[in-house]
């Protein structure tokens, strides 16, 4: 007896008539053929079930909450913290005055310290923030994929990508309330230093501390 394929069985239970010869099939179910009557048994269940499916509408709550679940998440941020400011630091001894183009300090966010140095260069009303990343977790890993974000509250400033040893250069003009944004590879981590310190004041001032006295 010769015996139809899986597609033409396929069809059959579906009702599609393409490519196939319905009567023929018939009459070989009629036939008494054991094998292809299964087949077409367990197509035809398969088909009603897709069927079913296909009518199917969840809960508008099933709905909802399976979206929430799915939802793209936002980035972690972290705020990074202050932990040296070379303008807070005492001027040696014997030293009245100084006036600083240049200013250092580090944060440290998580496992992370972010070392940077701004320097401002007059009469041109520019600066140059020089930094460099370093992950205390996992040292000595490339940070060629760690991308870096000079910021107002509306704009980018500028932007750069670090080098595989973490270090970054970014110019631009000086803006109140500055902030970092260091975006950490594909994971989108941001760690977030606030500037406004630092990039607020006049690069040339005088250094906090006790007056001199005089004689």
């Amino acid at each position: 007896m010769s015996h139809f394929d899986l597609e033409q069985w396929a069809d059959f239970s579906r009702g599609l008539d393409r490519d196939i010869d319905r009567s023929a099939m018939e009459s070989h179910l009629s036939a008494g053929c054991a094998r292809c009557s299964h087949l077409m048994k367990m197509l035809g269940n398969v088909a009603a079930i897709a069927r079913n499916d296909a009518s199917y509408e969840p809960p508008a709550n099933v709905t909802r909450l399976a979206r929430a679940i799915y939802q793209p998440q936002k980035p972690e941020r972290t705020l990074a913290r202050l932990v040296f400011d070379s303008f807070r630091e005492p001027l040696p001894a014997g030293v009245r005055t100084q006036d600083r183009q240049s200013r250092h300090a580090l944060y440290e966010a998580g496992g992370y310290c972010i070392d940077i140095r701004l320097e401002h260069q007059r009469p041109a009303d520019l600066a140059t923030l020089v930094g460099q990343l370093a992950d205390r977790e996992h040292p000595g890993v490339d940070a060629d994929d760690v991308r870096v974000e000079l910021m107002t509250k509306q704009e980018i400033l500028a932007s750069a990508n670090c080098n595989r040893f973490g270090e970054f250069q970014l110019d631009y003009r000086p803006a109140p309330s500055l902030r970092l944004d260091v975006i950490l590879g594909s994971s989108g981590r941001r760690l977030e230093l606030p500037l406004g310190g630092l990039t607020d004041e006049p690069a040339g001032r005088k250094p906090r501390g006790k007056k001199p006295r005089t004689a």
